[in-house]
């Protein structure tokens, strides 16, 4: 104790001079406009500055994990790309032909996501320079994610499968039957699966899958698996909820779609429509 009051006494003149220093400071900032302006600004320069070099050494702590992680996906994609190109050379000797070469995947990351709301967002790094545009279909790892509803030069926005205006068409794997996913607002784990006729032989645990009916998504992606159902007293159709396959609270990179034929197709349907 005694020590740190000789420490005090000893070095009482620079504390006396850089409180009255703090107190000068004070008035200057808070009674003048243009001086308290400029110490904002360079208050927020230096948090800026030193948010993102932690953000910075946060993601090279990671940096490893995340490569590992991504170049396990471009292994994946890789080997889907392949294996699509060999059917497409074979296609002729074929009953069936795999149409997943006509998609093309831009990687991006996940920079703000909701979950919580009725209509969720996403917002990826990746944008109009990006060659990213409304209406394409945006995936990851392990499902579906939403649809691009807005871009910028380098950002784009997407509608969240969790949003009342979401509507993906999806079918069941092990047959024909069609319908389409929505969410139910309570669980971003679930949605719902409609237009399911009752004669369906289903039951929990069976996987569904997109169709490949619209010009989005590629045939065969899978969605989730039945996770409950029942018939409603008086409907002819399935009261289905599908667990999600894909976590939605836990997305970091993603992959935005490109169906190379989707003008072509849109353009028929148009047509299709005003006949």
């Amino acid at each position: 104790m005694q020590n740190l009051l000789q420490l005090l006494f000893r070095f009482s003149n620079v504390f006396i001079f850089l409180f009255f220093e703090l107190i000068c400071i004070y008035m200057v900032v808070n009674y003048n406009h243009q001086q308290r302006n400029i110490f904002i600004q360079s208050a927020n320069r230096i948090t800026g500055g030193i948010t993102n070099q932690v953000d910075k050494l946060s993601g090279f702590l990671s940096l490893d994990n995340n490569n590992e992680k991504l170049a396990k996906e471009n292994a994946a994609l890789k080997k889907a790309l392949q294996v699509s190109q060999n059917q497409n050379n074979s296609w002729i000797n074929s009953d069936s032909r795999d149409t997943s070469y006509n998609f093309d995947y831009t990687p991006a990351k996940v920079i703000q996501n909701s979950i919580k709301r009725r209509n969720n967002y996403i917002t990826i790094n990746k944008g109009a320079l990006d060659g990213i545009q409304e209406g394409m279909g945006v995936i990851s790892r392990d499902g579906l994610v939403g649809i691009v509803k807005q871009t910028t030069n380098k950002f784009s926005s997407i509608i969240s499968i969790l949003h009342s205006q979401t509507r993906i068409s999806a079918k069941l794997q092990s047959s024909a039957f069609f319908g389409s996913i929505k969410w139910n607002f309570k669980n971003p784990r679930y949605v719902k699966l409609d237009a399911i006729p009752k004669h369906a032989q289903i039951e929990v645990g069976d996987t569904i899958v997109t169709s490949g009916f619209s010009n989005i998504f590629p045939e065969n992606l899978v969605i989730g698996v039945i996770n409950d159902l029942s018939i409603p007293s008086g409907s002819n159709f399935y009261d289905i909820d599908v667990q999600l396959n894909n976590e939605l609270d836990r997305l970091s990179y993603i992959y935005i779609i490109k169906n190379f034929n989707k003008a072509e197709l849109d353009s028929l349907s148009n047509n299709s429509f005003d006949e």
